[in-house]
């Protein structure tokens, strides 16, 4: 071992003599040598095998070790031959728990120890499948829809039994508006292993709204305009009773809508009062009215969902009998954005009406729609539209297809909303089929 400045440096476990000699100086003579014998024995290392858990009929992992004890920053790689792991278990062996045992590694610096661990084998592996889910209050308890690739039925977990709690049969019920996590568990049997899965649901707010003397003016401003006015008395009631601590009531308002109508079709002639071709439009301001709130809180009343929409359409006629419309129309939410937080609650409920209304364009709240239709004889009707929503608006895009038949005083109506989105931006409605019938009280069949 080398000796630099009298201070002695171990480099390796070993035995050696350290000899001690003093030259003497004018003064003594010298001393006589001193020997003695070292010993340095190798350093204490730890190698750990980390307990592991595996599915049935999968192969072994690769095992982790865990070292305790290297010194001088050294690693596994100082290590003369590296350990070896093993274990009793292969991959078709039952479920159950295996020694994990750690043999095989040499060193000339330490002294190695090793700590074995165990495999547990548990189930098969399997997944659990589900998806986002949308709601509106007041929609019936319903299933999920998870399933799981073992096949075994799978049970729910809500996190907000605000929003929606497990019912004894296993569905879910929609206590209130909100977003919750739903987590669908299925817990395993001899055979498989358990697994779960976390989805959303989130649910709207319902739309319940009952007018009572509606009265409604129309004046003809000349052969092409009209203009119209409707005033309302609104009494809606989303939830009642105490919810949450809250004491819920009906919300009562007044509202009305100022619409403005242009219709430039040519009459057909022929002694009929059946437009022809030509464009026609529309200008409407709805719901333009008082505050409304659903509980005793004064300062808590919400703007009513005001709305100004912009409408036109084309329609012509291709020979005697085959007539199309083509049309668009937009709208804006002339309600200001909601702050984020309670910090801007006060002053967002404390606007006025008026003022929301200009606020309201800070927002991008829009929705567009086109839609087109042929008719046949004025018998057979083929229709196809589009409407895209921006995402303050709610963020959905969906098509929609519709058949009519008309005959005498009486027509039936079919509609289809065509599936589209997906998890919260799902339309609510898709996959829905309509029927309606309308009959002609007039015996001109106008």
């Amino acid at each position: 071992m080398p000796v630099t400045g009298g201070i002695i440096h171990i480099v390796a476990p070993g035995t050696c003599t350290i000899t001690a000699s003093q030259i003497g100086s004018h003064t003594y003579a010298p001393a006589a040598d001193v020997s003695a014998t070292l010993t340095v024995s190798k350093a204490n290392l730890l190698i750990a095998a980390v307990d592991t858990v595996r599915n049935e009929l999968q192969p072994n992992p690769v095992f982790r070790l865990v070292y305790t004890g290297f010194i001088k920053g050294e690693t596994v790689n100082n290590l003369l031959t590296p350990p070896v792991v093993n274990t009793t278990a292969d991959q078709n062996s039952p479920q159950g728990a295996y020694p994990i045992t750690v043999t095989g590694a040499g060193s000339n610096n330490y002294a190695i120890t090793y700590q074995g661990g165990t495999l547990t084998v548990i189930g098969q592996y399997q997944s659990v499948t589900f998806g986002d889910m949308v709601k509106t209050y007041g929609d019936p308890d319903f299933d999920p829809g998870a399933t799981a690739s073992s096949g075994l039925p799978v049970t729910y977990i809500s996190s907000d039994p605000a929003v929606a709690v497990v019912t004894a049969n296993g569905t879910l019920k929609i206590i209130g508006v909100g977003i919750d996590t739903i987590r669908a568990i299925q817990a395993g049997d001899a055979n498989w292993a358990p697994a779960s899965l976390t989805k959303i649901l989130k649910v709207n707010k319902a739309s319940l709204t009952i007018v009572v003397d509606s009265k409604s003016k129309a004046r003809k401003l000349s052969d092409k305009l009209g203009l119209g006015l409707t005033l309302r008395y609104i009494h809606s009631c989303l939830a009642s009773g105490q919810v949450n601590g809250t004491n819920y009531k009906a919300g009562n308002a007044i509202a009305a809508d100022v619409s403005l109508y242009y219709d430039g079709r040519k009459k057909t002639g022929n002694g009929s009062d059946r437009a022809g071709q030509g464009w026609s439009g529309g200008l409407v301001l709805s719901n333009l009215g008082s505050k409304i709130s659903y509980s005793n809180d004064a300062t808590a009343k919400d703007f009513l969902p005001a709305n100004l929409g912009l409408g036109f359409a084309y329609h012509g006629i291709v020979e005697e009998y085959n007539t199309f419309t083509l049309s668009g129309e937009a709208n804006k939410l002339l309600v200001p954005l909601a702050p984020p937080d309670s910090a801007g609650q006060a002053d967002y409920h404390a606007m006025g009406i008026a003022k929301s209304w200009t606020k309201s364009f800070s927002n991008s709240a829009y929705r567009f729609s086109i839609g087109g239709e042929y008719g046949y004889k004025d018998l057979f009707f083929l229709r196809l539209g589009y409407t895209a929503q921006t995402q303050e608006a709610g963020n959905l895009k969906y098509w929609t297809a519709g058949l009519g038949l008309k005959w005498t005083r009486m027509g039936i109506d079919f509609s289809y909303i065509v599936p589209s989105g997906s998890g919260v931006t799902r339309n609510p409605l898709s996959n829905t089929f309509r029927v309606g019938l309308s009959f002609a009280i007039s015996s001109n069949n106008k």
